[in-house]
């Protein structure tokens, strides 16, 4: 069984990789007037980890499955309920007793039993905290022994909020509810995968106005994985942009004036302190122990596009809190950030794509170059190597 447990904790791992979102680049929910410090919560997940396993130790499938679908408010972390800013008395006024009992409380918690039978162990004024990564949202933790139970808890929970018009009080709004919109209308049409050429020199590539290269990272800060994405791409080839999944769009200000800048500028001193202190921290030590800002491979790539001239891009929008609270590791919400990634891309020019493999080659549901193709028809594909689709097992 802990064999079983490490690998969904891996899994819980992943879901940490916009290091620099949890940075600070969101922006964070006003405090309450209520001067006293949020309270810290991190949940025990090898106690969670079981309900979502299958036998083989990986996440169940059916899971995955019964998340994929839009919310227009942010839902659940594996059971934990993302919840707008709260108070045990307004708590205990909305739902006590006319929906639950209150069964155990704190000084900064109160439990609730529902009628259904499910209980939800409330945490006001709080802040969430899972792989290392801190949220400052209420939550609730709803109860149930299977994932099959907790979602129908939750759902029960969420439809109590939704027949007494407590969701704007109670709910976050979901600020991607549009894109997974799109999603799901796309993914439901079973559409056609777009055309990607394999072209392992590129030679096709080099005559074309329009035309993006997909090059994944298997592994976020790998350093031999850089290493050659340095000598077969960056150092041989020359690309009018370059979009990264480690850049948000918030940043964009700050690549543009640091590519153009002379040296020695005020602008490109102030541009690059700004980018190697948000690398040094930011997608730092993922395969390895962590560097400086400068020496983060990820800054480097931006450095050496500087020295070519070529425009980088911020393609990752989404926030700490979707990537927990929307399962943004998920095929959904995986889904929902390639169609950001689309959507921030020049539409012309040669461009260069570099981000993890599992935005281009899913099984199911639909990729970052179906997007692409979706909202820009002309552009070419192209990849070095023929892409190996995953499995919906893997």
């Amino acid at each position: 069984m802990q064999a079983k447990i490490n690998k969904f904790l891996s899994f819980l791992i992943i879901c940490s990789c916009l290091l620099g979102v949890a940075s600070g680049v969101f922006a964070q929910k006003p405090q309450l007037a209520d001067p006293k410090p949020r309270v810290v919560h991190e949940p025990d997940f090898k106690k969670m980890v079981p309900k979502f396993l299958t036998p083989q130790g990986f996440m169940d499938p059916k899971f995955s499955d019964a998340v994929a679908k839009p919310s227009p408010y942010l839902t659940d972390f594996f059971g934990i309920q993302a919840l707008a800013n709260t108070t045990k008395e307004g708590i205990k006024r909305d739902f006590v007793p006319k929906f639950a009992e209150v069964v155990a409380e704190d000084e900064n918690t109160v439990e609730l039993k529902f009628k259904s039978g499910y209980s939800g162990k409330f945490y006001p004024n709080s802040i969430f905290k899972a792989v290392g990564q801190v949220v400052p949202n209420d939550h609730v933790e709803i109860s149930g022994d299977t994932w099959q139970e907790l979602q129908k808890n939750l759902d029960d929970f969420r439809g109590i909020l939704r027949a007494n018009k407590l969701e704007k009080r109670y709910l976050i709004p979901n600020p991607f509810y549009k894109e997974e919109l799109i999603v799901a209308k796309n993914m439901a049409a079973k559409i056609r995968p777009a055309q990607v050429i394999t072209s392992p020199t590129l030679a096709e590539m080099q005559n074309e106005s329009n035309a993006v290269l997909l090059y994944g990272e298997g592994v976020h800060g790998n350093i031999p994985g850089y290493e050659k994405f340095k000598a077969d791409v960056l150092d041989r080839y020359q690309f009018d942009w370059l979009g990264l999944e480690s850049i948000t769009p918030s940043q964009q200000k700050d690549l543009d004036v640091f590519v153009k800048a002379a040296n020695g500028s005020p602008e490109y001193i102030r541009s690059r302190k700004a980018l190697t202190d948000y690398f040094t921290t930011a997608w730092n030590g993922r395969d390895g122990k962590p560097t400086t800002g400068e020496e983060n491979y990820y800054f480097k790539i931006v450095d050496q596009m500087r020295a070519k001239k070529t425009r980088v891009v911020g393609i990752e929008a989404s926030t700490l809190p979707y990537l927990f609270f929307r399962y943004g590791e998920n095929k959904f919400g995986g889904a929902v950030r390639s169609l950001q990634w689309a959507k921030a891309l020049p539409k012309k020019g040669r461009g260069l794509v570099f981000g993890g493999n599992a935005h281009f080659n899913a099984a199911t549901p639909i990729n970052f170059q179906d997007f692409l193709k979706i909202l820009n028809p002309k552009a070419k594909v192209f990849v070095m190597q023929e892409l190996k689709m995953r499995s919906n097992a893997d």
